[in-house]
């Protein structure tokens, strides 16, 4: 990219012009260098893990997927040697190692002498700190993430020389494999799922290698899509775990099970424009010209969206998703919108976590028929936590005359905390003077807005910023939840 920076003193009263290579301008892109992350994407192509990896030149005669796997892996490799202690180099401590050894002797006499000798140990004992490496970053993440020992299972490294067939120089070829007592067995030879797991915390691991202090924005295009829902699931969980300190995830799917509704409010509807039917209908040539790609934020997207019954509706719609007869979503409780889910799930996730308690926001507390009819229809347990003002209690009123539902279904807020001026009638007035007054100043306003404490949760709950209540707030939120709980357990 071209760049012109413009620059002035405080006692100066226009800018000026500097190009390159002059020592302002050198200074700026050196400033700005620093505080670039560092972007790694990942075709789906990279999970076929390669039984032999080239470490010592290019392939000669393969596809180029084949030669794009071997570079990305190879580019792995170097990484995980450079995070080492101390840093080891690839090609210095090994190829060049095993090249440079009786240079000048034919291929054969010197694969007769290579065995036993001492830098044959030498490149053995760097591989098998590689494999030990590799084996505590891998397996130790897939036991936090997975939250499944992966037993005594250990990465294995080996080396193989071959000749190469027009030059008959040394080519170095690198082996993975998984070895769990005696057997041994190659990545590609395991499952679809664990093969994919495997090479996603491998690089999601040394992908950094000697950049620990450089931010990584990982891009992923319908990750783990050909894997099944649980292990879809299980991939969401550790995007929160590897995306954490300064690191990044970008992500696309058209997979419900990779959605997180915690972090929908970052999230954008990408729409091309077409009828996802036309090309099923052979409309191709009319489907290209229409297509009209647009990006909007899921936020946006939600309020554009009339037909909907509740808040992830719009997504679950885009999606085109259609349950299953046999599947039924265990909720717990429908909340009346947005801040009653994030600060509820905020206090789940820090404060709660094993309480056996789902949320699910409605579209505003009279909008809320199609979900309780849903909800009756299943046979589900539920209770509907409302507003304690004039519109929830009408709502409440009108849903029972409307439907076939109890009033035990529907909790208020002077259900739990009493009736008065001064005692909470919604989510927010469960939150301290000085919890409103931190997060007012966060967003550095005087009062707090009801959507800048929805900000305020979400950026929370979506590993943006890191936050915590006083007392009196905490204390406030768990009379609330013990207080759900209880009423959904008499359903």
């Amino acid at each position: 990219w071209s760049f012109w920076p413009f620059l002035k003193t405080k006692r100066q009263k226009s800018f000026k012009k500097y190009s390159a290579p002059s020592d302002e301008w050198i200074a700026i892109i050196g400033l700005l260098r620093s505080r670039l992350p560092r972007i790694i994407y990942f075709p789906n192509f990279l999970f076929e893990f390669p039984d032999k990896i080239l470490v010592s030149g290019a392939l000669v005669g393969a596809t180029e997927t084949a030669t794009k796997t071997n570079e990305y892996f190879v580019g792995i490799i170097e990484d995980a040697m450079a995070s080492l202690d101390p840093p080891m180099e690839l090609g210095k401590h090994v190829v060049d190692r095993i090249k440079g050894t009786n240079a000048d002797h034919p291929f054969a006499q010197f694969m007769q002498s290579w065995f036993g000798s001492s830098v044959s140990e030498s490149v053995d004992d760097v591989l098998e700190r590689l494999a030990r490496k590799i084996t505590e970053e891998v397996f130790g993440r897939w036991q936090l993430i997975l939250g499944k020992a992966i037993g005594n299972a250990e990465i294995e490294v080996a080396s193989s020389i071959e000749a190469n067939p027009t030059t008959n120089e040394r080519e170095v070829y690198l082996t993975l494999r998984v070895k769990q007592g005696r057997p041994k067995y190659r990545i590609s030879e395991r499952s679809l799922g664990f093969r994919w797991f495997f090479c996603f915390l491998l690089f999601t691991r040394f992908s950094r290698g000697a950049f620990e202090d450089q931010s990584v924005v990982f891009l992923f295009d319908e990750p783990a899509s050909n894997l099944h829902s649980k292990a879809q699931a299980k991939l969401l969980d550790s995007f929160e775990v590897i995306s954490g300190n300064k690191n990044s995830i970008i992500f696309s799917t058209h997979s419900h099970h990779l959605v997180n509704p915690l972090w929908l409010e970052r999230a954008h509807v990408v729409s091309s424009g077409l009828d996802p039917e036309s090309e099923l209908d052979g409309k191709f040539l009319e489907a290209a010209a229409d297509i009209n790609i647009t990006v909007t934020p899921y936020r946006r997207f939600v309020g554009e969206n009339d037909e909907k019954s509740h808040y992830f509706q719009p997504i679950l719609d885009r999606l085109q998703y259609s349950p299953s007869a046999i599947e039924a979503q265990d909720t717990g409780v429908l909340l009346e919108g947005k801040s009653d889910f994030y600060i509820l799930s905020w206090y789940k996730k820090h404060h709660m976590n094993q309480l056996d308690l789902n949320f699910l926001p409605v579209n505003g507390v009279t909008n809320a028929s199609a979900v309780l009819s849903l909800m009756l229809g299943w046979a589900k347990d539920f209770v509907f936590l409302c507003d304690s003002d004039e519109e929830g209690k009408s709502a409440m009123r009108r849903y029972q005359d409307e439907l076939p539902i109890s009033p035990e279904h529907f909790v208020e807020y002077e259900d739990i905390f009493g009736i008065g001026k001064k005692n909470p009638k919604q989510i927010e007035g469960l939150l301290s003077d000085a919890d409103k007054a931190k997060i007012a100043a966060h967003f550095g306003a005087k009062r707090v807005s009801k959507s800048q404490v929805q900000r305020y949760f979400s950026a929370a709950l979506s590993g943006v910023d890191s936050i915590e209540l006083d007392s009196e707030s905490l204390e406030n939120l768990r009379n609330l939840v013990t207080f759900l709980a209880a009423a959904r357990a008499k359903q």
